[in-house]
Parts: structure tokens; C-alpha cells; sequence
């Protein structure tokens, strides 16, 4: 099978004879700009038949997936699901509220009142037979350890989709958009 690669205004510009370099899931191929007749067309993907897809479109998709691979990332840091995440993030900010109020506020709630503005710490403090103190400390251990790993993350995200951002060549793109997540 021969595919044919198009311009926007349809003008046939290249001929690949091997199908079995696209991808099995989309039927892609990614194409260096060298590869076009010897046309600059930076980052496109191709399509039996298919209009040849611009720089932009491998740009998005590449910074999908960092954003992707970084999440599965920091769910290692913590725990698989997002509903962890969501509970971390709850957990969080009961953490902050409760280290807002001074204690001899926090003592005039009730026992009602707690369990309604600090549903984890109380669920979790009363299940350990602990004070909402120790929950709290405990929880702010754990947060203070992922924290700096967290944020290794982050900055590597950015990092390599300003690198992705910048690249002007399918090969320059793809590699910026290979992070080692160990290092």
C-alpha cells in the first residue's frame, strides 16, 4: 500500500510505501521534515490518504502526554486514583483549617461540629483512638516527604513542554518529550 501525504490545499508532496511504520492504534505516522521531498514541514503525522497534520497538532499531542505520564507519576507518590488524589487534596486543606484555628477555639466545638469541618481528621483520629493533633502531625510528616518529590515533578513538566514548545523538528519535539521521571 503506497500512502500519500497532502498539504492543506491537497498537493501530494510525499509517498510512503510502508504502512508498517504507522502507529497500530491510530494508523499514524510520524514524519521528520527531511523525510517530505525535501519540503520543511516540521512535526506533521500522516494518514493513508490523510492531510498531512502541522507542527501544532504534534506539539498538543506530545504535551498530552507528558502531562499524562507525569500524572502517573505523582499517583506513585501517593497512591493509584484519583480519588486519592482528591482525598490528599481534602486532607490538605483540613490540615491548613485546622492549624488556622487556635486551640482554644478548636475546643468549643463540639464533637458535632469537628467531625462536620474536619470529616478525615475525625473519621481517622477516632478510628486510631489518637487526638486530632497526632492525625495531623502525622499527616503533615507525610505531606512534608512527598512534598520536595512533588515538585521535582512539576518543575520537570515544565520543563520538557517548554523544551516540546521550542523544538523545531519532529525528532527535537519527540526527544524533549522523552523525561526520564526517575532521574
Amino acid at each position: 500500500m503506497i500512502l500519500k501525504v497532502r498539504t492543506s490545499d491537497g498537493k501530494v508532496v510525499a509517498r510512503f510505501p510502508r504502512m508498517e511504520d504507522a502507529d497500530p492504534e491510530t494508523g499514524h505516522t510520524l514524519v521528520d521534515e527531511a523525510t517530505i521531498s525535501g519540503k520543511s514541514t516540521p512535526g506533521c503525522r500522516v494518514q493513508a490518504g490523510a492531510i498531512v497534520a502541522d507542527a501544532a497538532l504534534l506539539t498538543e499531542e506530545l504535551l498530552a502526554k507528558i502531562d499524562a505520564e507525569r500524572e502517573v507519576e505523582a499517583m506513585k507518590l501517593i497512591t493509584r486514583g484519583t480519588g486519592k488524589a482528591r482525598e490528599y487534596d481534602n486532607k490538605a486543606k483540613e490540615v491548613a483549617d485546622y492549624r488556622s484555628l487556635a486551640t482554644t477555639l478548636l475546643n468549643t466545638l463540639s464533637l458535632i461540629q469537628k467531625r462536620k469541618r474536619f470529616p478525615f481528621i475525625m473519621a481517622e483520629s477516632e478510628l486510631r483512638a489518637e487526638t486530632m493533633e497526632a492525625t495531623v502531625t502525622r499527616w503533615e510528616t507525610g505531606m512534608a516527604a512527598s512534598l520536595p518529590a512533588l515538585a521535582k515533578l512539576a518543575a520537570k513538566t515544565h520543563v520538557a513542554k517548554d523544551a516540546v514548545k521550542a523544538a523545531t523538528t519532529v525528532a527535537a519535539k519527540q526527544a524533549a518529550a522523552q523525561i526520564n521521571w526517575q532521574a
